[in-house]
């Protein structure tokens, strides 16, 4: 009989298989964008009658196939789970659909999929960033954080957030 995914083992599953990524910086960010997305989803749900702690769990495990490839991640990310544990058909579409190039199908799809896009613009990652670099951020950060805000932008200009 598969396993009942609750908030506690999605957390124990990110840590364990990003946990597996080599570049110590890399696994760091993952497992805080991880973390981030699952929150950045719950305040866009406010006013919606959807499960919140569906959206941390997605939050959290959305990203576990980078432990396998950057590549196909989303699809790793289920398939590293569906043996083991019970994954309801939304759990699935917030995993398999966040990628840009996905249509999610259910609201906490869509929800999961724009917190991932917007999740840069959060102070824990501003901390960590200063964090690695002796409070001077890297020009490779400021390419990251430029690239991503300008995606997450322009995908704020083409959402309706009602």
């Amino acid at each position: 009989m598969k396993q009942k995914i609750t908030l506690e083992i999605a957390k124990e599953l990110c840590s364990r298989f990003l946990g597996k990524i080599p570049d110590l910086e890399m696994r760091e960010t993952k497992t805080l964008h991880s973390k981030l997305v699952g929150e950045m989803a719950v305040i866009l749900a406010k006013n919606k009658k959807i499960d919140h702690d569906l959206l941390r769990i997605a939050g959290y495990l959305h990203d576990i196939g980078y432990s396998v490839d950057k590549e196909n991640h989303s699809e790793h990310s289920f398939k590293l789970l569906e043996n083991e544990y019970e994954i309801s058909p939304v759990l699935k579409d917030c995993i398999i659909n966040h990628g840009k190039e996905s249509s999610p199908q259910t609201a906490e799809g869509k929800l999961i999929q724009l917190a991932d896009r917007i999740w840069v613009f959060n102070q824990e990652l501003v901390i960590k960033l200063l964090r690695y670099n002796e409070n001077k951020i890297k020009e490779k950060d400021i390419e990251f954080l430029k690239k991503t805000s300008a995606r997450a932008i322009e995908y704020f200009e083409k959402t309706d957030f009602g």
